[in-house]
């Protein structure tokens, strides 16, 4: 086996990274390979070989410079309308307001007197009495009722005070 059989494989595993380097030299790598023999002489170089495969990628390059912006795009169709909010709790009733009371209205005009009714007849005579003093009794009306508080009296005048039980001995009728 020559070295370039040797070489050639280690040396595309090398570059891929499938094989670990480690510094070893040719001479003792054909020797751990090749068990029959010293090698004799180089020989003449031989013509050029065919172009080998090609080789893994190199590294990423550097970013680009940033194109020109792009024509704005259409605008979407609107989104769905949302579910309605939750209803809120009833606020607190108010305080009661204030009792009105309203203004006395004007007191009204006072109506006028009723006609004064007819005289009544003369009531009859009373018996003579004996003594210094006299009791006279007033009738109203017809001359048969006595006279009232509220009732009009003989003269054509209201009746307003009447004493009974004659109380004030000095004002007689």
């Amino acid at each position: 086996m020559n070295q370039n059989t040797i070489l050639k494989p280690l040396a595309i595993a090398l570059l891929l990274g499938v094989v670990p380097l480690t510094m070893t030299s040719t001479a003792a790598m054909a020797a751990a390979v090749d068990t029959r023999g010293p090698t004799g002489p180089a020989g003449p170089a031989g013509p050029k070989g065919a172009t080998g495969a090609t080789g893994p990628a190199g590294a990423k390059g550097a970013t680009g410079a940033t194109g020109p912006a792009g024509a704005k795009g259409a605008t979407g169709a609107p989104g769905a309308t949302g579910a309605p909010g939750a209803t809120g709790a009833p606020g607190a009733t108010g305080a009661p307001g204030a009792t009105g009371i309203g203004a006395t209205g004007a007191t009204g005009a006072t109506g006028a007197d009723g006609a004064t009714g007819p005289q009544g007849p003369t009531g009859p005579a009373g018996s003579g009495g004996t003594g210094s003093s006299f009791s006279y009794s007033m009738t109203c009306g017809a001359g048969t009722e006595a006279c009232k508080v509220g009732t009009v009296g003989p003269g054509g005048g209201w009746i307003f005070f009447v004493d009974y039980n004659d109380e004030y001995p000095g004002f007689d009728y």
